[in-house]
């Protein structure tokens, strides 16, 4: 015996085209904010390697060095996240969530030290 749920070929048909649009909906907007942390977190990457830059000019600190050299790498990275933000491969929307997230608490993280640094 077979149960039914009582939904009829068209019905299943609305109801699965209504859920792709929403995946996609999903997919576009949290490639979104990631495209913005990410050019987000470039535009502050650059304000502190200008500081530390300016700084071991200065001063001739190894830490300020290390700080410019390791802002620089991480400029790169997000210039190349942003990259493949912009021509996206294809990507299944768990990854794209979790991309973002990780843009975003970049985007915390380096928030916080131009906002320490610049104090």
């Amino acid at each position: 015996m077979t149960a039914t749920l009582g939904v009829t070929t068209p019905e299943l048909t609305a109801t699965i085209d209504v859920a792709t649009a929403v995946i996609a909906t999903l997919g576009g907007a949290t490639l979104g904010v990631a495209r913005v942390a990410a050019a987000l977190n470039i535009l502050l990457l650059l304000v502190l390697v200008g500081i530390w830059g300016r700084n071991y000019l200065e001063i001739r600190s190894k830490h300020t060095l290390g700080s410019a050299v390791f802002a620089l790498f991480l400029l790169a990275e997000n210039a190349l996240a942003l990259f493949y933000y912009l021509n996206p491969p294809q990507m299944s929307t768990p990854a794209l969530r979790a991309m973002m997230y990780l843009q975003i608490l970049e985007f915390v993280g380096i928030a916080f030290l131009v906002y320490v640094t610049w104090d």
